[in-house]
């Protein structure tokens, strides 16, 4: 049996049994290197081959293809490190602006009374019904909401409503109002703060003035025997609450006394609460906060 000598009918033979087709630089490599290699001679005592000597020639052709097709597979186009994918470039960060960013100045229903915890002892400023005023307030008085300010032994509070209540209620354990609303002058408002049911009357309404401004203050307590929870006897709300809203006592037994404030035709609307353990002399300061206030 005879095997040609041509180089390029050993490598076309060999692919017939492996892949069929293949780049035209890899058989420029392998016919090249078939070609130009010089081949080493053996010297010494011969020996008997142990195959045909083209089988060998073959074999060798085809272990040169097999190196260059996985060279040509694993080794990019250009060059480069095996195994290791090209740097990737990384993508500059986003320039970020220094510049400060403008805050929306608050609407005077959103301004609060005072930020959250203690409160410096001071003059402080706040806009309560679109009115602008300032508070003179001593030390020992917390802040929850901007709106509620208590002692820190919880024996007085005050609310500086936002915007005042427009109506009381008739029957406060069932959240019923005053039908028709009890009006919008502070005489009319003191007048129905009086006579809520469920409570009684301290003092008043008197003629105070407050800021340099004339206003109404009434005060009343919770009685005991109430048919419902502090938390759920409602005393009176603003518009914006709507009926289910409100105030309601700290306590039973519980003092509340109400300024109802007329600032150039605009209700501003204050309401302190003491228990039955709190000092005279805290609740003189209660009302030494409230003749603090100055309108601008």
């Amino acid at each position: 049996m005879t095997a040609s000598r041509d180089p390029e009918r050993l490598i076309r033979a060999f692919l017939d049994e492996g892949v069929t087709e293949l780049p035209e630089r890899v058989y420029d490599v392998v016919r090249s290197d078939i070609d130009q290699t010089r081949q080493r001679v053996a010297i010494g005592p011969w020996r008997a081959p142990d195959m045909n000597t083209f089988a060998k020639f073959a074999m060798a052709a085809a272990a040169v293809l097999v190196v260059a097709v996985v060279g040509y597979n694993i080794l990019p186009a250009g060059g480069g490190n095996v195994g290791v994918a090209p740097p990737v470039s990384p993508s500059p960060s986003p320039s970020v602006s220094l510049a400060p960013t403008a805050t929306p100045s608050p609407s005077p229903s959103d301004l609060a009374f005072f930020p959250d915890g203690t409160i410096s002892a001071g003059r402080h400023s706040m806009i309560r019904s679109g009115k602008s005023l300032s508070v003179d307030m001593p030390s020992g008085w917390t802040s929850h909401g901007g709106f509620r300010i208590y002692t820190m032994a919880g024996q007085a509070a005050f609310i500086v409503w936002t915007d005042a209540p427009a109506n009381v209620y008739a029957d406060p354990c069932m959240k019923e109002p005053l039908d028709p609303p009890a009006g919008d002058t502070p005489a009319e408002l003191a007048a129905a703060v009086s006579s809520i049911p469920g409570t009684d009357l301290v003092s008043g309404p008197s003629d105070v003035t407050i800021g340099g401004h004339p206003a109404k203050l009434v005060s009343i307590r919770i009685r005991e025997d109430i048919d419902c929870a502090p938390g759920e006897f409602s005393l009176w709300y603003r518009e914006a609450d709507g009926p289910a809203g409100g105030r309601w006592p700290d306590a039973l037994g519980d003092t509340i006394n109400v300024w109802i404030i007329d600032v150039d035709g605009t209700i501003v609307w204050i309401d302190g609460e003491a228990g039955s353990n709190t000092p005279p002399a805290l609740q003189g300061e209660m009302r030494q906060i409230v003749e603090s206030i100055k309108f601008e």
